[in-house]
This record gives C-alpha cells, structure tokens and sequence, in this order.
C-alpha cells in the first residue's frame, strides 16, 4: 500500500469526545473507514482528499389548518470522499460503513474526477499547505430538540404559524 501524502496526515479521532455526539456514532470505525478510502484513493494517485463520516438528525413537523399534519423524524447516516485527482474534483459517497466500501467509494471518486477532465478546462491546483488533519463538528444547541415529545410541539406550533 503507498504511503499517504503528508497533507493527509491525520489527528486523533476526536469527536468520541464531543458531548452531544450520539454513541452508536461515537463508536463507528470512523479512523479504519477513513484509513481505508485514503489508501485507496493514495493506490490510484490522488493528489489530495478528505473523508467525511456523516450523522445527520432531522424532524420536520407540518402544521395545517392549526392541526399538526406530520411529524418526521429523519436519521442520515454515510461516509463521503473528495478527490483531486490529475487537477479533477471527484466525489463519491455511501452508506455501507465498512472498510471495503470506503475504498469502493474512493475508487468511484476518481473515476469521476477522471470522467469531468473530459469537460476540459483549467485544472484545479492546491495551494501548498498543510492538511488539517481530523476532528469533529456538533451543531450548537442547549437541548436535543427532537426529544421534545410531539404533543408539546402540537401545543405550540399553531400559535406560531399566525394560525
């Protein structure tokens, strides 16, 4: 396996120590899932890439006519690589979250980034910098707002529609 380029040169997993991340995603192999789309994408000559593991938690709540309508809870959970490969942006992205994947997903990248050199253009080069290696993000909020039960919501979303 070829050594990765020193951009990529990673932190520490951090985000297991983030309070509010959920601990079925805190516990995910992201670090192997991410070694595995880098070294993939480092075996076909990437110039550059980042590796994003993803959970993205969502409600929507319809209120028509006064009534609340629906009420959806969403959970979005993948993994997405961006390449520069040869002066082309690739991106490929997955919701299996193994290893075998994540490099399936990079091999899929390049091959996009390959197919868009064909739009020609002028190619996209990095300015020279180092990577920033890993972290972690959580959306700032003082309570999980899609634990408030539906029937508190049903109690106050007319009132906020002008209804």
């Amino acid at each position: 396996m070829p050594a990765l380029p020193p951009r990529w040169a990673g932190g520490g997993d951090s985000v297991g120590a983030v309070p509010g991340i959920d601990p079925s995603f805190a516990d995910l192999p992201r670090r192997e899932l991410a070694e595995a789309a880098l070294a993939a994408a480092a075996e076909l000559g990437v110039g550059a890439a980042e590796v994003r593991v993803e959970q993205i938690r969502s409600q929507m709540v319809l209120v028509r006519d006064h009534d609340v309508e629906t009420a959806v809870d969403d959970l979005q959970l993948g993994l997405g690589i961006r390449v520069l490969h040869r002066g082309r942006f690739g991106f490929a992205a997955t919701v299996e979250l193994h290893p075998q994947a994540a490099a399936d997903a990079a091999r899929q990248a390049v091959g996009l980034a390959q197919a868009t050199a064909a739009a020609g253009g002028t190619p996209v080069e990095l300015a020279d910098e180092p990577g920033v290696g890993s972290g972690g993000w959580v959306s700032a909020f003082a309570g999980e707002p899609t634990a408030v039960p539906t029937a508190d919501k049903d109690a106050v979303l007319p009132a906020g529609t002008g209804a």
